[in-house]
C-alpha cells in the first residue's frame, strides 16, 4: 500500500511515517488526532479533491474535526493542518517531520 501511495502521488513518504503505519497503520483517539489508515488515504484525497486544490498536499489524517492534517510536498514533507474548507493561506506547519508531530 505504501508503493501504491507514493506512486499515486509521486512522493517518497517520510521514513518515520512509514515505520509508524507499518507497526499501526493508522490511530484514533486522544490528543485530538485521528491517523487514517494507509487503505483509506487514495480514497479520502480523491473524495476531498486534495490534488485539485492543494497539488501539494498529501492529507493522512484529522484533527477529528474540521482540520485535515497533510503532508507538504513544497516544504520537506512537513505536517500542516488546514481546514478541510479552506484556502491555501489557511494552512499552517505544525510539525518539521512525522515523528515531531506524532510526538507532540
Amino acid at each position: 500500500m505504501i508503493k501504491q501511495i507514493e506512486e499515486t502521488f509521486k512522493i517518497k513518504l517520510p521514513q518515520d511515517y512509514i515505520k509508524y503505519m507499518e507497526e499501526n497503520n493508522g490511530y484514533t483517539g486522544d490528543n485530538y488526532y485521528d491517523i487514517w489508515k494507509l487503505e483509506d488515504i487514495i480514497k479520502r484525497n480523491a473524495d476531498y479533491k486534495v490534488q485539485k486544490f492543494f497539488p501539494n498536499l498529501i492529507y493522512f489524517g484529522s484533527n477529528g474535526g474540521d482540520e485535515a492534517y497533510a503532508f507538504d510536498k513544497s516544504n520537506n514533507m512537513s505536517v500542516v493542518s488546514i481546514p478541510f474548507i479552506g484556502t491555501e493561506a489557511d494552512k499552517k506547519i505544525i510539525a518539521d517531520s512525522f515523528s515531531n508531530f506524532i510526538n507532540k
